[in-house]
């Protein structure tokens, strides 16, 4: 059983990071494999839309874009995490969601059975995000928004939700729900 994290902080240390390495260490600590996805560090193009996409076998951007996808696709379980910015997903994240079109038009469906939501934000835009993420999650074959495990933290500068002792346990408590569901306790 492996749970996937696909962040789209620009900060490979800052809050929203530091709550998905949370929820990991406690899948992890089940005996769940865990991936970290971080998008900012990768070579990940937005989607051009490319009218020949569906007759493609790979997408025509020669970047890190396959790799996420595969790796996406292939979870038992994902954690998608993203800051607010602009009451709303990150750039990284919705390049990410753009780029998924190559999974719908090759009907390659995820074969996720948990799903985990994270959305940190300074002051408000939280829900807007979380909704964001359960808009994109409903577009997808297979997934259950509605059953998504959701962490909302608010922190206005980097490190400052490791004080949050409420939110940081809720991230390691998702962590420990999706590993339970996966192996069926």
């Amino acid at each position: 059983m492996k749970i996937v994290a696909i962040t789209g902080s620009s900060r490979l240390n800052g809050n929203t990071s530091y709550l998905i390495d949370e929820a990991l260490k406690e899948a992890g600590r089940r005996g769940i494999e865990t991936e970290k996805i971080i998008l900012n560090s990768l070579d990940l193009r937005p989607c051009q839309n490319h009218s020949d996409c569906g007759s493609r076998t790979s997408c025509a951007w020669q970047d890190d874009g396959e790799k996420v996808l595969n790796s996406f696709a292939s979870a038992d379980g994902v954690i998608l995490a993203s800051p607010v910015y602009f009451y709303n997903v990150s750039a990284q994240m919705k390049i990410f969601i753009d780029r998924t079109i190559f999974l719908r038009r090759h009907k390659i469906e995820p074969k996720a059975k948990s799903i985990g939501l994270i959305a940190v934000g300074s002051s408000s835009g939280t829900d807007d995000t979380i909704d964001a993420l359960k808009r994109f999650l409903a577009s997808l074959e297979g997934l259950r928004p509605d059953e998504a495990l959701i962490v909302v933290g608010h922190a206005r500068g980097p490190g400052e939700i490791k004080a949050n002792e409420a939110v940081v346990n809720q991230a390691r408590e998702l962590g420990a729900k999706m590993a339970k569901h996966l192996l069926g306790e």
